[in-house]
């Protein structure tokens, strides 16, 4: 499940928020809240639970195109991403993810 893979950069500047509340997918009831700060994105999620896929792919994508520094998911070291995505185990329901970003861009 790809999770994030269109959210314009600019509505990921410091201070925005956006998102989706339970869409409905063939795995079940999604949310999705992004929220972006100056050093950093979080991403609230609440994946689904009915139909579970095995891996969930969740992009963040800086504004200003800096690479993520450090990732952590439910306030725990996360090492399981690459320079797009952040790979989360299907069944993870409900997480709270954040990025935060290194200096300069791609």
């Amino acid at each position: 499940m790809l999770l994030g893979q269109a959210v314009p950069r600019e509505w990921l500047k410091p201070g925005q928020r956006v998102g989706i509340e339970r869409a409905q997918t063939h795995f079940g009831t999604v949310s999705l809240l992004y929220e972006s700060d100056e050093r950093g994105i979080t991403a609230h999620l609440q994946g689904p639970r009915r139909n579970p896929p095995s891996l969930i792919l969740l992009r963040f994508r800086s504004p200003d195109g800096r690479r993520a520094e450090t990732v952590t998911v439910n306030g725990e070291k996360w090492n399981d991403y690459d320079e797009r995505w952040i790979h989360l185990p299907g069944d993870i329901g409900e997480a709270t993810v954040r990025v935060t970003h290194g200096r300069g861009g791609h």
